[in-house]
């Protein structure tokens, strides 16, 4: 696809358990909404920011490779002359960097309080300016109900839908990141101290 196709189509809007609960890295292309023909994958700053803190500090090992892997992906997308990447001939992402703290749309005013209002916001923010219509992938049923009712005054919104499960990965075994590891040992050295401190 040439860069005007991929203006024309629409965008997709993803949460961050896709990319760190599901296969999305593996297989991008299974997560297209249903008849579509293409997939334009768009990562918003208030993911990134979750990204960061779960490739830092996320007890997975496993969330914390993908959420890496993402950002990477990222990086390469916003070094591009076209501002995205491709996974497949049919499948790209792109980022979407902006953000607001207070929209207004067709004279609604959307206050931004916590993340889920804030990837809601971006969405709303990233699409105020085009003209094509788009769909927000989530896992989170509370974010897809919000999105049908905030998101439907501006009639772009074709769909809030819901990965495949059975393209979830397994639940993963406790494993802290070696940072943090150190950090919970050195608190325990403290407290121990602080304890014999307390008895003496």
């Amino acid at each position: 696809m040439d860069h005007e196709q991929w203006e024309q189509a629409p965008q997709i809007f993803v949460d961050t358990q896709i990319i760190t609960l599901f296969k999305f890295l593996e297989t991008p292309e299974k997560f297209w909404p249903e008849g579509a023909t293409q997939g334009r994958f768009v990562i918003t700053t208030p993911i990134v920011c979750e990204l960061e803190a779960i490739k830092d500090e996320h007890y997975s090992s496993g969330q914390r490779k993908r959420a890496k892997m993402l950002l990477d992906y990222l990086e390469d997308a916003d070094d591009s002359p076209r501002k995205r990447k491709i996974l497949s001939g049919e499948t790209c992402l792109e980022y979407y960097w902006p953000e607001s703290n207070d929209i207004t749309r067709a004279g609604n005013r959307f206050r931004v309080h916590g993340p889920d209002e804030r990837f809601i916001a971006a969405i709303m923010d990233a699409s105020g300016g085009s003209q094509s219509k788009y769909y927000v992938l989530s896992d989170d049923v509370g974010i897809r109900l919000r999105c049908k009712h905030i998101l439907a005054s501006s009639q772009k919104l074709l769909k809030a839908y819901k990965p495949p499960q059975e393209l979830r990965y397994p639940a993963e075994v406790f494993n802290l990141p070696q940072n943090v590891k150190l950090a919970v040992k050195q608190l325990g050295l403290e407290l121990a101290e602080a304890m014999r401190e307390e008895e003496g």
